[in-house]
């Protein structure tokens, strides 16, 4: 009865305190990025899974949480829908539906949960709350040096210690590809394990090894 009681593995609870923490911390977050002109929006929490397909790599999309068909075609075991497994497809979607409805360059921000298949590790969870901020529209990098000051200036909002900002460039790792004669079928393969190394490293200091 005890694990009958239990949320379903890689979930949790959330209780009165907690839930009030989380609230004033994703407000003060988004009263930055309203301070910055970015607009809120929110998506369903599932969509069509061809909304998905081919834009998420392979090793992402085993984790997509599958919803089966209903009615007559149930029996099939088919799926049709899926869980939102992050904010960038949706928001895609969202551009792609609403065209010239939205301010360009577009400015969004949004908060809410993400569902991934995944296997329910310490420190891994299958439900959790994701944070997305992204300007659309302009390729000035004033846009992606405005993201980060009111990413520093959210995390210094919430009394966030000690952080650090690492900037990712996939120009400078496919120039250093070539630099070094990695093969082009290889390069997709090499650049994945370069992403998840600090990842192991940090998986190996939490295990204690």
């Amino acid at each position: 009865m005890a694990r009958a009681a239990e949320p379903p593995s890689g979930t949790r609870d959330f209780l009165a305190d907690d839930m009030r923490r989380r609230k004033a911390a994703f407000d003060t977050v988004s009263a930055v990025f309203e301070r910055y002109g970015f607009d809120p929006l929110e998506t369903p929490a599932f969509e069509r899974l061809d909304v998905f397909a081919g834009k998420l790599g392979e090793e992402a999309s085993a984790l997509i949480f599958k919803i089966l068909k209903r009615g007559v075609h149930e029996a099939t075991g088919e799926a049709d829908l899926a869980l939102r497994y992050d904010h960038t497809v949706p928001l895609a979607r969202v551009i792609c539906t609403y065209g010239n409805r939205l301010p360009s360059p577009y400015k969004r921000y949004t908060i809410g949960n993400v569902w991934r298949a995944d296997r329910a590790a310490r420190g891994r969870f299958r439900e959790f709350a994701q944070c997305d901020i992204d300007t659309v529209g302009t390729s000035s990098p004033l846009a992606d040096a405005e993201i980060i000051w009111a990413i520093n200036d959210s995390l210094q909002a919430l009394a966030v210690p000690d952080f650090r900002f690492l900037i990712n460039s996939r120009q400078a790792l496919h120039g250093l590809l070539e630099a070094y004669r990695v093969p082009p079928q290889l390069g997709p393969q090499v650049l994945n394990s370069l992403d998840k190394l600090d990842k192991w490293q940090h998986f190996l200091a939490i295990q204690g090894r």
